[in-house]
Formats: C-alpha cells, sequence, structure tokens
C-alpha cells in the first residue's frame, strides 16, 4: 500500500488590540471594553506576541505544515517576514456598523 502524503495548511485569526483604528471599530461596534468583563476585555485582545512564538514552534517541531495564513483586520505584525512563500497574510477590512436610531 502506497504511502499518501497530505498537505496540512494552518490558519491564524489576529488582531492588534492596541491599534487606534481597530479599537475605534471595536468600541463603535461592541461598546467600550470593560476590564472585569470576562468576554470582552483589554486581555483578550492584547498582543503578548503568542502569535510570533506560535509561528516559531511550528517552524521547530511542525515543518511538514505547507502553508500558513494569518487572517487579520488590515493589520501586520511589524516582525513579520511577509517574504516568507510559506506564511500568507489575508488582510481584510472590517467596517464598523453604522448604528440605527
Amino acid at each position: 500500500m502506497a504511502h499518501e502524503t497530505m498537505d496540512i495548511d494552518l490558519v491564524y485569526l489576529w488582531v492588534d488590540g492596541n491599534d487606534p483604528e481597530w479599537l475605534a471599530k471595536h468600541n463603535a461596534c461592541v461598546g467600550k471594553m470593560e476590564a472585569k468583563s470576562a468576554t470582552d476585555c483589554k486581555g483578550r485582545y492584547a498582543d503578548n506576541d503568542e502569535l510570533k512564538y506560535s509561528l516559531r514552534s511550528i517552524e521547530k517541531y511542525a515543518p511538514w505544515i505547507h502553508r500558513i495564513f494569518i487572517v487579520t483586520d488590515n493589520q501586520t505584525p511589524a516582525w513579520l517576514d511577509t517574504s516568507d512563500p510559506k506564511i500568507r497574510l489575508s488582510l481584510i477590512h472590517i467596517s464598523a456598523p453604522t448604528r440605527r436610531s
């Protein structure tokens, strides 16, 4: 029986929670974040370099990953090497909905 290989891709969703443009959209859509909220607090969107360390781990321990897609709201991590052929950055523009009166 022949050994069949499969390409495995990885998808990340990432946002820079310190970006003033993103914060304005978030606040317009959801409202201002509350420090004690379990579901919508600053810690949920804080960038503690998790994406950077996760990508390093993938490079070291899962080199068989075929492609890596990073989906983000028109943001690019400053440290990301966008010339890496394995990484595809999907920049999407998310508009804040207008409130109905």
